[in-house]
């Protein structure tokens, strides 16, 4: 919303700019009811192949609404999460989630982005990216993405952290803040946590990340948006997850 960019070398990297378009997305819109999951997956295509199209009308005229509450798994990275009736579908890696475990089991099958950032390769898995609400203007609205990635050199949850949040607090178009940090335990499994504001020329919001570590040396990322005024956001965003994956 008009924040003059600050480009870094690092920020240049097209792939580097893509991971964290992925994990901070502004939560975003959606006009369309479906009928059938088939739809869903047939409109999650076409989705994806206007994806270039990063526009913000764009990603809200796609977007599509759940009939029934939807699992997904990735088996190579071990996990599963499923999406609520009625919330809104933004974006669907389908390579890399779907509804069907033996689909994703592979290295091979998914549709993994490799580069370099720092110095250290890495390997990046996006998920999924979805809403509660069609429009992003509610104060309770809550957005959602979930994504993976592994890098050279790192090989403990501490070291990938310190490298995360040097990553998030890179400023792009937007700045941002680290305003918290600990970790939670949800269905016995413990997260890093960490909430960043997003600071923008107006309407700032606020988003809390989740990472724990995932199978074949990933780190998973769960990313929620909320907006300021939501004061019991988090507490919200906690019981969703907590819903929605394995006990």
């Amino acid at each position: 919303m008009g924040v003059t960019p600050q480009t870094t070398a690092r920020a240049l990297d097209k792939g580097v700019v893509m991971r964290k378009l992925f994990i901070v997305l502004c939560c975003l819109s959606a006009v369309l009811t479906l009928g059938c999951q088939k739809q869903l997956r047939q409109i999650a295509e076409k989705f994806q192949s206007q994806s270039g199209d990063d526009s913000e009308e764009n990603k809200e005229a796609l977007a599509v609404r759940y009939d029934a509450d939807t699992g997904y798994h990735n088996s190579y990275l071990g996990f599963s999460y499923t999406v609520p009736k009625g919330w809104w579908l933004y974006r669907l890696h389908e390579d890399n989630f779907s509804e069907d475990p033996e689909e994703t089991a592979a290295e091979e099958v998914l549709d993994i982005s490799y580069g370099t950032d720092e110095g250290k390769d890495y390997s990046y898995v996006g998920l999924i990216s979805f809403a509660n609400l069609q429009y992003s203007t509610g104060d309770n609205h809550l957005g959602f993405s979930l994504s993976a990635e592994t890098l050279d050199g790192i090989g403990s949850l501490p070291a990938y952290m310190e490298y995360f949040e040097t990553f998030m607090l890179e400023p792009d178009a937007n700045t941002y803040e680290l305003l918290d940090s600990g970790n939670v335990t949800i269905n016995g499994v413990r997260y890093e946590r960490r909430v960043f504001e997003v600071i923008r020329e107006k309407d700032n919001y606020h988003f809390l990340t989740l990472t724990r570590p995932v199978n074949n040396g990933y780190y998973l990322t769960i990313k929620a948006s909320y907006w300021p005024v939501n004061k019991n956001a988090e507490k919200q965003i906690i019981g969703v997850l907590s819903r929605a994956m394995p006990r």
